[in-house]
């Protein structure tokens, strides 16, 4: 008895491995991936999920989405629009379905996240089973869904722009591969709008779909063309009339160099993605060094090895074209170019927001992993031999360790800044970032030292107002002023004219900072509560009742918080106004 039982438990273990369908395959992707991510799950919010999420009253009513295609995505102190460099409608859409649903709970917008990230792990997955065999789709689907270089994409909620255009794509090219009704092109059309308005870089799927349609249905090519043409129109009228055909971004170092600088960093910047995707131990969340000169090791020595991977991609090329069947060198020929797509497009061509991000290698790394599954074909690797197991299991241990181990530097501000830092010395904005954890956590000194750091490699508006606050904070009112109209040399920020407001409580002349809000401050920005509130405690305070009481209606109309309740309620009562002075 005790014998036919243990052939029955035995039996009913093998069946979770054998025999392995695509169904497995599937319920073992979703198992990983909540492994592997579930710390995450009780990350917070940090960098830009603060001006994207938390103190985006756009994003906070899902009734707003007339709004989130006539702006980009951050909050502007009015409500007019939302100010940015990059069009992404339905990427803030997206937020605000979940901060609608949830409110402003992190633990909600990491679970959509990493749910997301293994939608896109079993789309990739059976877009993999029309070239490769089950057991191959799968590896490679796990390494895309455990690599350490895609850790960034799921567990910084700012990054879900990729996610969000990589999932329209991947389910255009997935309707696109298998479709043969007008219907399903139709859906694929709509979807590759809906990548478009995700992220600009979905652009990327509508040339991969005329691709594919070049090397394996070339009866659909002229239609892939025209729904690609009607696409990119119906984008660019939209784009255009939110902001325009192109925004250079104002935050990046590399930015501001000329073109053929942003070119000397071409070898590096290719040879970071190699090296990282093989090695991804030192892992940072923003880089921005930049290289002005030609020399060995941040030119040459990169351009010798980019030029030995090409070598040895174009070689192989050759191999499959002399040895194997016509099939398996058009299979090479689109991952090719899926590959070198992906990476063009982040050479510096156009400026981009930062020199390197190890998120843009998201589509990049399908090209990569495609071109190593055909090589894994050809030369007829079983990767169930019992040889090569053991080293599979390995390789995804490690990388789901090292993905592990990283959702932990994402627990807050100071936590990845901190950490990143070591790994990417000249970015300015990793030394920001820890100057305003610094802040706070009280430590005002330390984060005037980090924000003068932050000043030195890239000089910008956010960086002088942390370098304000500080002094501010510290009663060095003189320095702050300083510092916030510095600020003003980089653009007109609703953030430094509240900070010069707030100053003016407690410092200069309060006739000449009332003419300022009034004459400078609110032209700008004349549905900002904060400039409104600021205004009428200058005006009670000197006297100026009346005025006081129409500014503080204002207010209480554009931001009726609770100490504009309390402010307003004093100025109609002829009471005392007290105005919390930490800045």
């Amino acid at each position: 008895m005790q014998e036919h039982e243990q052939k029955e438990e035995e039996f009913d273990i093998r069946k979770i491995f054998v025999p392995f369908t695509s169904t497995k395959a599937i319920h073992w992707i979703i198992v990983i991936g909540l492994i592997v991510y579930f710390n995450s799950f009780f990350n917070g919010f940090v960098g830009d999920d603060l001006g994207q999420i938390v103190n985006n009253t756009f994003i906070h009513s899902i009734l707003n989405i007339p709004i989130f295609f006539q702006g980009s995505t951050f909050f502007n102190g009015t409500s007019q629009a939302l100010i940015g460099n990059y069009y992404r409608p339905l990427f803030v859409t997206f937020f605000a379905g979940i901060y609608t649903l949830f409110g402003p709970n992190p633990f909600a917008f990491h679970l959509a996240q990493v749910l997301l990230h293994i939608t896109n792990t079993i789309l990739f997955f059976l877009f993999l089973r029309h070239f490769f065999k089950r057991s191959i789709a799968f590896i490679l689907s796990l390494i895309f869904l455990v690599h350490p270089i895609n850790s960034e994409i799921v567990l910084y909620i700012s990054d879900t722009q990729e996610l969000l255009f990589f999932f329209f794509g991947m389910i255009a090219l997935l309707l696109f591969s298998f479709s043969k009704t007008i219907k399903s092109f139709i859906i694929a059309t709509i979807c590759l709008l809906f990548s478009l308005l995700s992220k600009e870089t979905g652009i990327l799927f509508v040339g991969i779909v005329i691709v594919y349609a070049f090397l394996f249905k070339k009866k659909y090519l002229l239609n892939s063309f025209v729904g690609g043409g009607i696409i990119f129109i119906v984008y660019l009228i939209l784009r255009i009339h939110a902001l325009g055909i192109f925004t250079q971004p104002t935050n990046s170092s590399i930015a501001s160099y000329s073109f053929i600088d942003r070119m000397i960093n071409v070898p590096a910047m290719f040879l970071f993605y190699l090296k990282t995707f093989i090695f991804p131990f030192d892992l940072a969340s923003s880089y921005q060094w930049v290289y002005t000169n030609i020399d060995f090791f941040h030119f040459f020595l990169p351009l010798i090895i980019d030029f030995l991977f090409i070598i040895g991609i174009v070689l192989l090329g050759y191999f499959i074209y002399k040895k194997s069947q016509q099939k398996y060198f058009t299979d090479y020929i689109f991952f090719v170019c899926w590959f070198f797509a992906g990476m063009l497009i982040h050479m510096q061509i156009l400026p981009l927001d930062a020199t390197v991000a190890e998120g843009w290698f998201y589509f990049p790394i399908v090209g990569l992993l495609g071109m190593i599954g055909i090589t894994l074909e050809i030369f007829k690797i079983n990767v169930t031999n019992k040889i090569f197991i053991p080293a599979i299991v390995c390789i995804m241990v490690l990388l789901s360790i090292r993905t592990f181990i990283r959702s932990f530097d994402w627990r807050n501000e100071f936590t990845i800044a901190s950490h990143d830092i070591k790994v990417s010395k000249d970015a300015w904005g990793l030394e920001n970032e820890l100057s305003y954890a610094y802040f706070q956590k009280g430590m005002y000194p330390d984060a005037k030292i980090y924000a003068e750091r932050s000043i030195q490699l890239y000089p910008f508006a956010i960086n002088y107002i942390n370098l304000g606050a500080a002094d501010f904070s510290m009663k060095d009112y003189r320095d702050a002023k300083n510092a916030y109209i510095q600020s003003l040399h980089y653009g007109n920020f609703n953030q430094t004219y509240d900070s010069l407001a707030f100053l003016a409580l407690s410092y200069g002349d309060p006739q000449k900072n009332i003419k300022f809000i009034k004459n400078s401050a609110l032209p700008r920005f004349p549905q900002d509560g904060k400039l409104w509130l600021y205004l009428a405690a200058l005006e009670y305070n000197f006297g100026n009742k009346q005025n006081a009481r129409f500014e503080i209606q204002q207010a209480y109309k554009y931001d009726p918080e609770m100490q504009t309740i309390g402010v307003y309620n004093a100025i109609m009562n002829n009471k005392p106004v007290r105005i919390n002075l930490k800045s």
